[in-house]
């Protein structure tokens, strides 16, 4: 008896720890099926510079970094004027495919350049998001108004969110 003991305890504690037998209620469903949600598909936005204009000297920009979304002559006509130098190359937007859009500062008596640090969109929703930073150099005796402009291909655009550094300033849909 005394040898039989062990024996029984080890098959009653090897059928205790056996694997159960599954049910099809037991089953887990299978992890092979691409789920709905896929992640976004950011890509890099491409923007081409818009040179040789400045903003109007009628037009006051308040905030330390304005956002403008123009989509026709007219509109950006009002806004800004060339600056007609020899060596100042003058780019004519194409309202008919391109939208602009412009980044200004109020009047500065220092040097301040306004950059697009980076140009994103998100393939699945067209939300485009634009990054600018503004560096302001030495101090002169004149004023300027700070001014960045450039365009976007505006097919498919659903929706522009302006940052200043990362810090989000604007979000405007755009209707077409």
């Amino acid at each position: 008896m005394k040898r039989l003991l062990p024996f029984l305890a080890t098959a009653i504690l090897a059928t205790a720890c056996g694997q159960q037998p599954t049910t099809s209620s037991d089953k887990k469903p299978d992890t092979d099926t691409p789920s709905a949600a896929q992640p976004p598909i950011i890509t890099q936005l491409a923007v081409k510079p818009v040179d040789g204009y400045f903003v109007k000297n009628n037009i006051k920009v308040a905030d330390s970094l304005t956002f403008w979304i123009i989509d026709n002559q007219k509109s950006f006509d009002s806004l800004f004027a060339t600056a007609k130098t020899l060596s100042t190359p003058i780019t004519t937007p194409d309202f008919g495919t391109e939208l602009v859009i412009a980044v200004s500062m109020p009047v500065t008596s220092y040097s301040t350049t306004i950059q697009l640090q980076k140009a994103e969109i998100n393939d699945q929703n067209n939300t485009a998001d634009l990054h600018f930073t503004a560096t302001a150099g030495a101090k002169n005796t004149y004023t300027i108004t700070p001014l960045w402009i450039g365009s976007v291909a505006k097919s498919g655009l659903k929706t522009l969110h302006f940052f200043n550094g990362d810090h989000l300033s604007r979000s405007s849909d755009i209707t077409q």
